[in-house]
């Protein structure tokens, strides 16, 4: 359907490349458009290897919803392409043998690897380059002048988190071993997990936590549970705020609940993220222990206590109200920070766990850690207690999902997760026949 062409740009006669489709014996409108105005001036080889991974995404799409990629961007936007790139990256894991893989294949070949990698990040150029063109007020009259510098920015945000996701998971582990799109941890894994990040006390030392000081491992504590206890995206939780927690104090019931509100935080560009869609503004029932270890955060961890020779003390100003600050200076974490709290978990728990979680050949291997495997963890979870637990069916249990995860109607990782849950219960109820059956054929 998709392949490649090249030509003789009109400026200098230089050889320059693009997507052709070849059914139709023309050159897509933005591939050519990225060729003309942004790639021509490269080298040549640079050219066709950008080119490359543009026409494997148009083939991509093509292939799963019989539509080209002009036609999707007119319709969905470039938010509904994004929405196309987990799907896109097992696409290309998987060697470009299906559409519908929810899961990326054992793999041994590193440079293939590498190669879809570098596919990934040459899209995401593209689809910058598509941003800071297309959605401005030229081209868009949907929005207030404001409102579309706001739309850029936040569109900008999405593909870098993205862009981290799916490079820094993929491409640090190199798919050595089975590492699914929506993989979760195990129970072990999850126990393991929250043995290691528990924070020591000044009554109990956690050895296996790796973080330097109590502060440092308190405030990643916080972090973690968040994601997985409710579901938190990590430019989520980069948002929020002192004030972002809070008592019910109005209950009918005369029960005190607690909870989170998670959207954006007043101060434009304090922090490094931004909510993913309109649907993703919720509040959050949290637990009163949750709320409790937030306060204690905010009072006793969250900014230094500043000691003078005189014995007297005080607290580090601050003017900013993120929640999660810097141990270093008093400012918003940035993503890559995110990022490294989690490169030194892997570590740890590899170094705790080494039989298990380090050992390739263990059903219980974990070749790395990141943020959104918590979500992931998360969403199984809460299907397993809305349905098993609450008796809900999996259709309501989903819609639930939706509205508690912050996805938007036409998201289809509800569905993704509810496909897996089934699976998961059919393979469950399977294995459970098989046993019955050989304890009757023993007896």
């Amino acid at each position: 359907m998709y392949g490649l062409i090249s030509y003789n740009a009109q400026e200098n006669n230089k050889q320059c490349w693009t997507v052709l489709n070849q059914s139709l014996g023309i050159t897509p409108t933005y591939a050519i458009i990225y060729s003309t105005f942004k790639l021509s001036k490269r080298a040549t080889a640079t050219q066709r290897r950008h080119m490359t991974a543009i026409c494997q995404f148009y083939e991509y799409l093509y292939l799963k919803h019989n539509d080209s990629f002009e036609t999707i961007f007119k319709s969905n936007g470039l938010r509904g392409l994004i929405h196309e790139l987990d799907g896109f990256s097992a696409y290309l894991d998987t060697g470009r043998k299906g559409v519908n893989i929810v899961a990326f294949i054992v793999t041994d070949d590193d440079n293939n690897v590498e190669t879809s990698r570098v596919r990934i990040e040459d899209l995401f150029i593209f689809l910058r380059y598509l941003n800071n063109r297309y959605t401005t007020a030229k081209y868009d009259n949907t929005f207030t002048t404001k409102g579309i510098a706001r739309e850029q920015t936040a569109i900008n945000f999405l593909l870098r988190d993205k862009r981290d996701d799916l490079t820094s998971s993929a491409s640090k582990r190199k798919i050595s071993a089975v590492n699914e799109e929506y993989k979760s941890l195990t129970p072990f894994q999850c126990t393991a997990f929250l043995e290691t990040i528990y924070p020591s006390t000044p009554k109990k030392e956690n050895e296996k936590n790796p973080f330097s000081t109590m502060v440092i491992s308190f405030r990643n504590y916080l972090i973690c549970t968040l994601a997985l206890d409710y579901g938190l995206r990590r430019g989520e939780i980069n948002l929020l705020e002192t004030d972002s927690f809070k008592p019910a104090l109005h209950n009918l019931d005369g029960i005190t609940t607690y909870y989170i509100v998670v959207t954006n935080c007043e101060g434009e560009g304090e922090a490094e993220g931004r909510i993913k869609t309109d649907d993703s503004h919720r509040t959050l029932k949290i637990t009163e222990e949750h709320y409790h270890l937030l306060c204690h955060y905010v009072n006793q961890f969250r900014l230094k206590r500043i000691k003078h020779p005189d014995g007297s003390e005080e607290t580090e100003e601050c003017d900013s109200s993120i929640l999660f600050l810097s141990s270093q200076k008093p400012k918003a974490l940035t993503l890559r920070m995110f990022n490294k709290i989690f490169t030194t978990l892997t570590k740890a728990l590899h170094q705790h766990f080494p039989d298990d979680i380090a050992n390739p050949k263990s059903m219980e291997y974990l070749r790395s850690l990141f943020p959104h495997l918590l979500r992931h963890t998360w969403a199984v979870a809460q299907l397993h207690h809305l349905v098993n637990e609450l008796g809900m069916s999996i259709t309501d249990a989903k819609d639930l999902l939706r509205i508690n995860g912050g996805w938007s109607i036409k998201s289809v990782m509800p569905d993704h997760y509810g496909r897996r849950f089934l699976a998961d219960t059919a393979n469950a109820a399977n294995l459970r026949h098989i046993l019955q059956g050989n304890d009757n054929a023993s007896s």
